[in-house]
């Protein structure tokens, strides 16, 4: 790998392309992923998996390829494929930090559950508080998606008037406090992502199909 090559990548992920690369690809799969890295901040993710793949070819144990590859993927809709790559990722890595999208995929895959199951296995501890609260985003929607959600929606309102009516009540007696604001800004996110989750869920069935870019805004 040329000294070119390896500047434009961190040290951490130079040392992982010449250990899981073929003999002599090296300076291609650094290559490809410096060219995925930049597609994908482009967001032009078919350029990005396009590049990702070649760098796949030439590396196929490298968790940092099959990270940038199962993003891109994610990004252009690929579920099933995105899926794969993550999951090759997890295994290889050993990290959790990109659980939240795995259990995207597979709500995309209509399986919930399994998108629930994948979002408990990530620790507040272990993650960002991006990482965590993209996690707590996408399991309220995978909740939602096994809900009956007109009812979701319904009670969601209901929530909605009780905390406020709660946190108002607590002001007029002197009692509120940080720790209150708190909790009440954690349950009114929680049930604006169930809310606008079903929301999204059941457009489909009450606005007719060339009217649905309209009503998702």
């Amino acid at each position: 790998m040329t000294s070119e090559q390896a500047g434009e990548l961190p040290r951490q992920w130079v040392r992982e392309i010449e250990q899981t690369s073929r003999e002599s690809m090296g300076p291609a799969v650094a290559s490809a992923v410096a060219a995925a890295l930049e597609a994908f901040a482009e967001e032009n993710f078919e350029a990005a998996a396009r590049s990702a793949a070649q760098a796949k070819a030439n590396a196929p144990r490298s968790a940092m390829v099959q990270e940038i590859l199962g993003l891109s993927l994610y990004h252009l809709g690929s579920w099933k494929e995105a899926l794969t790559e993550l999951m090759s990722y997890r295994r290889i890595s050993g990290g959790r930090d990109q659980n939240h999208v795995i259990a995207d995929c597979y709500r995309a895959l209509d399986r919930p559950e399994k998108a629930n199951e994948i979002c408990a296995e990530v620790s507040q501890t272990e993650v960002s508080a991006e990482v965590w609260a993209e996690t707590m985003i996408v399991a309220a929607g995978a909740l939602a998606d096994r809900l009956d959600r007109r009812r979701v929606m319904r009670n969601v309102q209901v929530l909605r008037v009780a905390v406020m009516g709660g946190l108002a009540a607590l002001a007029l007696i002197d009692g509120l406090s940080l720790p209150a604001l708190y909790v009440a800004a954690i349950v009114l996110g929680i049930g604006e992502t169930l809310f606008d989750t079903s929301t999204q869920s059941i457009m489909p069935s009450v606005v007719a199909k060339d009217q649905l870019a309209l009503a998702n805004g």
